[in-house]
Formats: structure tokens, C-alpha cells, sequence
């Protein structure tokens, strides 16, 4: 009862329901992150506090073990930019022996759904945002350089999507638990390639040829 409701502090829904009930996955990841943010000392440690987790979920990725999807808070998602989150990643990692991926929690909203006629959907709501965000997110710390998408001859579509070099030590051993998880939550495919990133220069006035 004492671990089950030390695990409820870094749920949401802990705020809004009595009893808060969770699953083994939930639970495990719960314990995990306490024990993580616990550690944590100086600058880490305020950033830490700002984290809550909606949801943990399982995502199969082929023969491999599942991989591990911690839906944060969307107050909680400036966690995912700052420097504490190759940390918190390794950290899980390590202790739930898997493939931990961190995205935060967003809502769709209907565009034929409105209290009156003038209501407006604010454009973080609609489809197309949230499946870039959430591939921006499941992508970090990358920066994506290259994004362009192929039809095949059968009439479906895959992404190719071209991560910048620098991160692709971090994100290689990755990269098909990043697809599974996006598959699974769109229904979209994509392929994840590395190169560097291209650098383009603007020759001055008296250098260009003529």
C-alpha cells in the first residue's frame, strides 16, 4: 500500500481520482522515475520536479522485448528539451531493461466538434501537429535535416526521415523501437537514416563568378 502510493506522487491522475489504480508496467516505470528524480541534485533536481506521467505503455517491437512509452504530462514536456533527458533515459533504461521512450501526452480535437459557431481549433489540437510533434519527440535529441515521403506502386506511403550525424550514437541501437512505436500510434510507416548535416555558405559580392 506505503509503495503504491509512493508510486501515485508522480501520476497525474493521482490529483483527480481517490484510489488510483495501476498496471505492473505503471508501476515499475513509476517506481524507476521516483527513484531517479530522488537522486537528482542542483539544476536537474528543479528541472525534475516539474515531471508527471500520465500514462506508461508497452510497445512490441518484433523479437525484441517491448519497449517502454512514458506518456508525460503536456506541462511536463519542457523536460523532454533540456539536458536532463539522455539521463533520464539512460537511467530507465537501466532499470527496466529496455527500450524507454518519452513523448508528451496531446489531445486531438475534432474540427466538426464545437460549442458554437465561432469556436476556433487551435492548430496544437489538429491531427498534423500532433503526429509531428510526436515524431520530433521520439526522435530526440536529434535534429531531423531531411523529410520526404515516397509513394510505392501499390499506392502506399513511407516517410524517410534523415537524423543529423551527431546523434546518431544515441539513437541508433533506437531506432526500430522509435518505428514500432510510431506505426502503432498512426498507422504510418518510417524509415530513420543518419548523415551529417549540410552547411551552406553565402559567397560575398566580389567572389561570385561570373
Amino acid at each position: 500500500m506505503e509503495a503504491n502510493k509512493k508510486v501515485s506522487q508522480i501520476f497525474a491522475r493521482s490529483k483527480t481520482t481517490k484510489n488510483p489504480s495501476f498496471t505492473n508496467i505503471e508501476s515499475q516505470a513509476g517506481h524507476a522515475l521516483q527513484d531517479i528524480v530522488s537522486h537528482l541534485d542542483g539544476e536537474n533536481k528543479r528541472i525534475g520536479s516539474f515531471i508527471e506521467v500520465n500514462k506508461v505503455i508497452e510497445i512490441p517491437v518484433g523479437k525484441q522485448d517491448p519497449a517502454v512509452l512514458i506518456y508525460f504530462s503536456y506541462k511536463s514536456q519542457k523536460v523532454l528539451l533540456t539536458n536532463l533527458y539522455k539521463k533520464l533515459v539512460s537511467e530507465l533504461e537501466k532499470k527496466l531493461k529496455t527500450t524507454v521512450l518519452l513523448v508528451a501526452a496531446r489531445n486531438i480535437q475534432s474540427r466538426w466538434i464545437k460549442k458554437n459557431r465561432t469556436q476556433k481549433r487551435s492548430y496544437s489540437r489538429t491531427l498534423t501537429s500532433v503526429r509531428e510533434n510526436l515524431l520530433n519527440e521520439l526522435l530526440l535529441p536529434g535534429n531531423i535535416i531531411s523529410d520526404r515521403t515516397r509513394v510505392r506502386l501499390d499506392g502506399s506511403s513511407i516517410r524517410k526521415i534523415v537524423i543529423d550525424k551527431a546523434e546518431q550514437h544515441f539513437l541508433e541501437e533506437r531506432t526500430e523501437a522509435i518505428k514500432c512505436a510510431f506505426k502503432k500510434l498512426t498507422t504510418k510507416d518510417i524509415e530513420v537514416y543518419f548523415d551529417k548535416e549540410p552547411h551552406y555558405y553565402t559567397l560575398k559580392k566580389g567572389d561570385r563568378k561570373n
